[in-house]
């Protein structure tokens, strides 16, 4: 509120619509009022934001492959797998705001995980996973694979493969992937979908 002295035309002190009015040493001086920003954030909430955007483009990204290896793990909670998936990367997967890509999941389950995994380059753009399984009797198991690209924030996929009993499964990588490091990972799925092995890690390549 603005104090008039010696009348309306005398000096002015205080506020008075968006300017602030004083006097010092004689001398009148307006400013224009400061306006607190109610929106502000927090460190812990700039962070959080940071974390939860990582988060979602990395889920996105990975969708194809989250909606199989996530849904036996949804259906028992009674919510989406995408969802579950996120998360899981929102409390497991990241350091900060930056993907830990050995704590990355693309599927959580009991199902029996390959024995012996790797993965390998085989040609130009094109990599093969491989295990040991021949002596598993679940033929019908197959196998479901996402190779992510952190440079082109791109994934390529294989969302049912080879049955188990194969032992490999090959994916051939985008050209725009060329030169770049890339992530890998491996899991299985029962023949109807109701079952899934906790996928597992396998390195990064540079294809």
């Amino acid at each position: 509120m603005a104090r008039f002295s010696n009348g309306i035309f005398g000096p002015i002190s205080g506020s008075l619509g968006g300017l602030v009015y004083s006097i010092r040493n004689g001398n009148n001086y307006v400013n224009v009022k400061r306006v607190r920003v109610s929106n502000a954030q927090t460190p812990a909430q700039v962070n959080h934001t940071a974390k939860f955007t990582a988060a979602v483009q990395f889920v996105n990204i990975l969708k194809d492959v989250l909606n199989i290896g996530f849904k036996p793990y949804a259906l028992k909670k009674k919510k989406g797998a995408v969802n579950m998936a996120m998360s899981y990367t929102m409390k497991n997967s990241l350091t900060g705001s930056e993907i830990n890509y050995p704590n990355v999941r693309i599927s959580i389950g009991n199902h029996r995980e390959a024995s012996d995994p790797a993965v390998s380059i085989v040609s130009p753009l094109e990599i093969e996973f491989s295990w040991k399984d021949a002596r598993d009797q679940r033929f019908n198991d197959s196998v479901f694979v996402a190779v992510y690209n952190p440079e082109k924030q791109e994934a390529a996929t294989v969302v049912r493969g080879n049955f188990r009993s194969a032992e490999k499964q090959s994916i051939i990588l985008p050209p725009t992937f060329a030169g770049d490091e890339v992530h890998c990972y491996l899991a299985f799925q029962n023949e109807r979908g109701t079952e899934v092995s906790e996928s597992q890690y396998l390195g990064s390549l540079r294809v």
